[in-house]
């Protein structure tokens, strides 16, 4: 019978050996992983914020303060038109600009430039605006070269095509097919001459110089000069430009840098021409950053419509004289068409001029040095 109890003793001590060894296992586990992971009563302990408040953010502000520092020399000097980076809508605090072109259909503007301008008007879906842009175009031939068409069918110059009707927002950009030129100054010197043809063309408008977009590492395999580094020296010559004319400056590269100053290698197939999903992020920044006003928008449409309708009724023929309304106009001088009101007297197909008394004097090729050629009018005899 003892030899029972001292067996059953035996097996509870072990039991209870067993049991104390598990809860100890189960103390210790507990407290390494309340130690490892800072968890204790629900409790989230940063281990690393302290190394945040004395390493990260001060990095920040101290490379920060150059950058205000140039910004505040360069809006000294010129109108430079960027968006500040505190933004009121904190769940779109990376791009505040997103979605700014679905409010603004730039009936009111214009657009001049080269090939990047070209994909920009093929793909920002702004069929409102106007865009006189070519490929390879640059500031000396933008000048000179008849590379858009007109309303009237004809081609003609950039500044003939802004020449048409009024606008209120123009914008403006050239550079890319200029950074292999090797004197800048004459880059500055003929932009300026472009710029201000411009401003005498549309006196009433809002010009805006764009900055030179980025290129990715891809943009080098066509030609070596298309790197960042010329594109960042060429935009303070861009700025230059914008200082002599009077006109704003629009900081848009930034908008497009990656975090190692290039553009985003998805953003153009050739490493320069802007892709759909980047050309409609650039009209966004444009919307943002010139955002449309609806008075001065109807105030140039109503304009615009009357320019189209005047140049509508402006028709000619295909020798090139001014299409006239049968009897609108009475003889000819040497200048061009009189008025009737001038001479009251309308002009009929037999070279004479009824003046409404029934009487009809006869005018003879000696005494005005027109000889009549057709039912339509009058020709030079070569006077």
């Amino acid at each position: 019978m003892p030899n029972d109890k001292q067996k059953r003793l035996k097996i509870q001590q072990g039991v209870i050996s067993v049991a104390s060894v598990a809860m100890i296992v189960f103390v210790l586990t507990w407290l390494i992983n309340t130690a490892v992971t800072g968890r204790k009563n629900g409790l989230n302990i940063d281990f690393t914020k302290e190394e945040k408040k004395s390493g990260s953010s001060i990095s920040r502000k101290t490379e920060s303060k150059p950058a205000e520092e140039s910004k505040a020399d360069t809006e000294s000097k010129t109108n430079t038109v960027k968006y500040s980076s505190d933004s009121s809508e904190p769940e779109n605090a990376d791009k505040p600009y997103e979605g700014a072109a679905m409010k603004d259909d730039f009936s009111d503007a214009c657009f001049i430039g080269d090939s990047r301008t070209v994909g920009l008007e093929m793909n920002s879906d702004k069929a409102k605006a106007d865009f006189y842009a070519s490929q390879g175009l640059n500031i000396s031939t933008a000048l000179t070269d008849a590379v858009v068409t007109l309303d009237n069918g004809n081609m003609g110059t950039v500044i003939d095509g802004a020449s048409q009707k009024p606008y209120k927002r123009i914008f403006i950009m050239f550079g890319i097919n200029e950074l292999g030129w090797p004197y800048p100054e004459n880059f500055v010197s003929q932009y300026v001459e472009l710029v201000n043809a411009v401003k005498e063309a549309q006196p009433e408008a809002d010009i805006y110089i764009e900055s030179v977009l980025p290129v990715s590492y891809k943009a080098a395999e066509t030609n070596e000069v298309f790197t960042n580094e010329h594109i960042d020296n060429f935009n303070d010559y861009v700025k230059q430009v914008a200082e002599q004319t009077g006109t704003n400056y629009l900081d848009i590269n930034s908008y497009f840098k990656d975090d190692s100053g290039s553009l985003p290698e998805d953003a153009a197939a050739d490493g320069i021409h802007f892709v759909r999903d980047y050309c409609l992020e650039w009209i966004d920044i444009l919307a943002y950053l010139v955002p449309q006003d609806p008075a001065a928008a109807a105030d140039i449409a109503a304009k615009q419509s009357e320019a189209e309708a005047n140049a509508a009724s402006d028709e000619t023929y295909d020798d090139g004289t001014a299409d006239e309304a049968e009897g609108e106009y009475g003889f000819l001088d040497p200048d061009g068409y009189v008025p009737e009101e001038e001479d009251d007297g309308v002009v009929d197909g037999n070279g004479n001029v009824d003046y409404g008394d029934g009487q009809q004097d006869v005018y003879t090729d000696d005494e005005y040095d027109y000889s009549y050629d057709n039912n339509d009018g009058y020709v030079d005899d070569g006077i």
